[in-house]
């Protein structure tokens, strides 16, 4: 019931953004300032790992081995026609000296991009590994596009306990 009420209550609050991949749950990286606007800078981060964001305190807590329920939206709808579609992988890197690396990534899930409109909301149900200590979720937007960029980066530092 929490869970749902907070998917709701997240949908409304950003249903005007229009930018390219917003983190909502866990929170973002950086700023969320101006994400009710198009194009929000806050939104969109072109180089992984994280968009070039600085780590932040973990903004939530969840216990290894559980399921999370990951939100994110599709800000700005970067699907193509064609043979291949692009998807949303999201992944978890333990953080070690205060840094994640990008190839200690654990892939978590996929979500294929269907033709769904700007502003969709998705939630994703992943199994957080059996481990301690701080981490990072990662959402990268994989567009399969060519006259957009290839991928867009949000990443949200969590405690694993």
């Amino acid at each position: 019931m929490a869970k749902t009420l907070l998917i709701i209550t997240l949908a409304l609050c950003v249903v005007a953004v229009n930018s390219h991949i917003c983190l909502l749950s866990p929170r973002q990286r950086g700023s969320l300032r101006g994400i009710n606007k198009a194009a929000s800078d806050s939104c969109i981060r072109l180089t992984g790992p994280c968009g070039g964001q600085k780590a932040m305190k973990p903004t939530v807590t969840i216990a290894g081995g559980s399921k999370y329920t990951v939100v994110f939206q599709k800000n700005l709808n970067h699907w193509a026609n064609g043979a291949m579609h692009g998807m949303f992988n999201i992944s978890l890197g333990m953080v070690k000296s205060g840094k994640v690396e990008p190839h200690s990534f654990t892939h978590l899930a996929s979500v294929p991009d269907t033709n769904t409109p700007s502003l969709w909301i998705y939630t994703q149900d992943v199994m957080i590994p059996k481990k301690s200590g701080s981490a990072v979720i990662q959402v990268i937007y994989v567009t399969d596009n060519s006259k957009a960029p290839a991928m867009f980066y949000q990443c949200s530092d969590i405690m694993i306990h």
